[in-house]
């Protein structure tokens, strides 16, 4: 109870945490995060077959894409869903409307039913027993980040309570950590890892107990996921800063102990890994698996500066599969306090860098700790750029950017104040993270409908009958649009489609404006109803209403011009008109 009264606002931080996750947990459909159909299915692999998988190429039977990722998450997952039943499973049905971008339908990438509701049943229930490992883990990771910081600065007691209200209170932190992926066990490892790293880089545990603890806590790592290799040149850095006065004889043992601990937890997997890729680190099994997908050509300037700037959104938070994001001015929020913090991080060290207190080894290490792990996520991205620019890969080296994050902030408050910053961190945190599964998650995952159809009825009288017909399947009968209209200004042309016939394909519809010596002055290509009507849920004598706004140029030539028509399948396959053209025109319009 003395222990729990002592850190009372670190349980109150992981609670918050908690209730928070639990939400996010909750509203966020399954399979709905980055590749957490693929974590599943690795853990119902296990749990089904009682081995692991090994074959990570697509379209080979039992095909597992992340067959290549360390199985220690996945060993516990399995367990845990041990008893329930996953039979059903199979292929989670994709949304087809669904692709990155202004052209989807909805922010889903799979399709939903009621049967993942609660109460949860089968698949829908293996999911979130996995989703609440993930959120112990997440917790897990806030509690060594509190005592990480309390090891980096031990008389700073506030620096530990914001490092920590940072990482539980962190939009995408909470993301990831309510879905199911291997990352959470990582973090947690990896945080916990850098706890006895720093106590010997600082001199204050090099005994052989401690060198033994550090090598089983990396040899756990090393089994969590493969970016745990950034612990090891961390660790090398902290032998090198806290054990100089160490004799030689002795420092040695400890290497070896330390490395027998690390072999004995971990080096079953890199003998399996030398088995099957050829590879102890497995670094290989994305080119097994995926050729096609590694980086072909030089980098450019511009392809870093978007690798930067998509790091620096995905950091703070994006959703789903990384296609749900905040209002821009809320990135704008975190980046100026990101560079008011890092600013004062700054200034603070060279005003303090020489007081006699100063955690010189301590802040070497974190500092060591982000940059090895910036440099792998670098590297990832450059051999594989396929979803390799997002922030969630530095989130094992997310207390250590805690902590310099508040450290930094400390600087402009004096000592009697020092708890102000982590206030203010840990309450505006929450404050946004607590809003977004209400004005944001939601939303963004309420499904899709179309907009609904009309009747003959409600076409305007004053419209123009067009009777252009395609494939005979799918005719416009009617347009309504002015005849003379002034450069730079907008063109509304509303159009009216009459089913036919059942279509079977989705379809695009394209306007043109022709000018009369065949210059395209404005095209526009996307679905029918302003984008929102697949034609494959189009129903025989449906009328669906359609809107275009079409921007006439300054330049554009006076005179007549035409808005032309076409509808084509998102393969590429023209409709044809009952003339057999491929463009119709729809009406004519006198530019002035």
């Amino acid at each position: 109870m003395k222990f729990i009264r002592r850190h009372a606002l670190l349980w109150l931080i992981v609670i918050g945490y908690l209730g928070l996750g639990f939400i996010y947990a909750n509203v966020i459909p399954i399979f709905e995060g980055p590749d957490e159909v693929a974590h599943f299915e690795h853990a119902r692999f296990i749990s089904d077959h009682g081995a692991l998988p090994s074959e990570a190429r697509p379209g080979f039977p039992d095909h597992i894409q992340t067959a290549g990722h360390s199985p220690l998450y996945y060993l516990v997952g399995a367990l845990l869903i041990l008893r329930v039943d996953t039979s059903a499973y199979r292929s989670w049905p994709r949304n087809p409307y669904f692709s990155y971008g202004t052209d989807t339908l909805g922010q889903n990438v799979f399709r939903h039913t009621a049967q993942e509701d609660f109460p949860y049943q089968g698949v829908s229930l293996a999911v979130h027993i996995l989703r609440l490992w993930s959120l112990a883990l997440g917790a897990g990771t806030i509690v060594a980040t509190y005592f990480l910081a309390r090891v980096v600065s031990p008389l700073e007691t506030w620096l530990a309570v914001g490092a920590a209200a940072f990482v539980a209170f962190l939009p995408q932190f909470i993301f990831m950590s309510s879905i199911v992926n291997s990352d959470n066990l990582v973090n947690f490892m990896s945080a916990v890892s850098m706890i006895q790293i720093v106590r010997i880089g600082a001199g204050r545990d090099t005994t052989t107990r401690g060198f033994v603890l550090l090598g089983s806590l990396l040899g756990l790592a090393q089994i969590a996921k493969g970016s745990a290799l950034a612990l090891i040149p961390v660790t090398a850095f902290a032998v090198i800063l806290g054990c100089r006065a160490m004799d030689r004889r002795s420092l040695l043992k400890n290497i070896a102990l330390a490395s027998v601990a690390f072999f004995i937890i971990s080096g079953w997997w890199y003998a399996r890994n030398i088995l099957l890729y050829g590879d102890p680190l497995a670094l290989n099994w994305r080119r097994i698996a995926y050729p096609d997908a590694l980086r072909h050509g030089p980098l450019t300037f511009e392809q870093v500066a978007e690798f930067a700037r998509q790091v620096g959104g995905s950091f703070w938070a994006r959703f789903g599969w990384a296609n749900i994001s905040l209002d821009e001015r809320v990135y704008l929020g975190f980046a100026i306090a990101a560079l008011v913090a890092f600013v004062g991080l700054g200034v603070r060290v060279a005003r303090e860098y020489r007081l006699p207190n100063f955690p010189r080894r301590e802040l070497l290490l974190l500092a060591a700790d982000i940059l090895v792990v910036a440099a792998l996520l670098f590297s990832l991205w450059f051999g594989y750029p396929v979803g390799g620019d997002q922030g969630r890969y530095l989130f094992t080296a997310l207390p250590a950017l805690a902590i310099f994050f508040v450290y930094g902030l400390m600087f402009y408050f004096p000592p009697a104040w020092r708890w102000a910053p982590s206030a203010a961190v840990g309450a505006g945190m929450f404050t946004v993270a607590a809003l977004i599964p209400f004005l944001v998650l939601i939303p963004a995952h309420k499904p899709y409908t179309p907009p609904p159809p009309i009747t003959l009825a409600q076409i305007p009288p004053d419209s123009g009958s067009a009777e252009i017909t395609f494939q005979d399947a799918v005719r416009v009968v009617a347009y309504l649009a002015p005849d003379v209209a002034e450069r730079d200004t907008n063109l509304i042309v509303r159009v009216y489609w009459q089913v036919l016939h059942n279509v079977e394909t989705d379809n695009n519809v394209r306007l043109r404006l022709v000018a009369s010596d065949g210059t395209v002055l404005w095209e526009r290509t996307r679905r029918p109803g302003r984008g929102l009507s697949p034609t494959d849920q189009w129903q025989s004598g449906m009328i669906v209403p359609d809107l275009f706004t079409i921007r006439i140029p300054p330049d554009a030539p006076v005179g007549p011009a035409a808005v032309v028509i076409s509808m084509s399948e998102r393969d590429g396959i023209e409709w044809k008109t009952a003339e057999g053209e491929t463009d119709a025109v729809l009406t004519n319009v006198l530019i002035q």
